[in-house]
């Protein structure tokens, strides 16, 4: 993981909610690839990289980020930011704590979602999202 500050958002930012269920994430991953690649006109490539972040991401924050904090639903907002030279995602959930990258044994189901990340993209981490929960990015570069 490398530590980044976060980046300034930019006029090129687009933002949705999706609600904490596991049927959310390919809408997810269909949504970012049609604002990467139609409306900022990227690559398929990094679109399709992108998609796959997404993905990533937002698995994980159904997965580990608790559905209710203080009796209130949750929702997951994910965050695409134009950036001259990439694309940042972004996406914030309730949960707390620090994603780390796993290294399981080859027969295990899960737990590579880290790593895919971190091998595509140029960059990842989290920081707190206040006044609870966290976000957890990544940048993926190109034009």
């Amino acid at each position: 993981m490398t530590v980044m500050p976060e980046t300034a958002h930019t006029e090129c930012t687009q933002r949705r909610y999706f609600a904490h269920l596991r049927s959310s994430v390919p809408g997810a991953r269909q949504w970012a690839r049609h604002i990467v690649s139609d409306d900022w006109g990227r690559s398929t490539d990094i679109a399709d990289t992108v998609a796959l972040c997404i993905t990533e991401l937002t698995a994980n924050a159904v997965r580990h980020a608790p559905l209710a904090v203080g009796g209130r639903v949750r929702d997951i907002l994910v965050e695409l930011h134009a950036l001259p030279d990439a694309v940042r995602v972004e996406v914030h959930d309730a949960g707390g704590g620090t994603p780390v990258l796993q290294h399981g044994d080859s027969d295990d189901e899960g737990g590579r979602g880290l790593l895919l990340v971190d091998a595509i993209t140029r960059a990842w981490g989290t920081h707190p999202r206040e006044p609870f929960g966290k976000v957890v990015w990544c940048e993926v570069a190109g034009e």
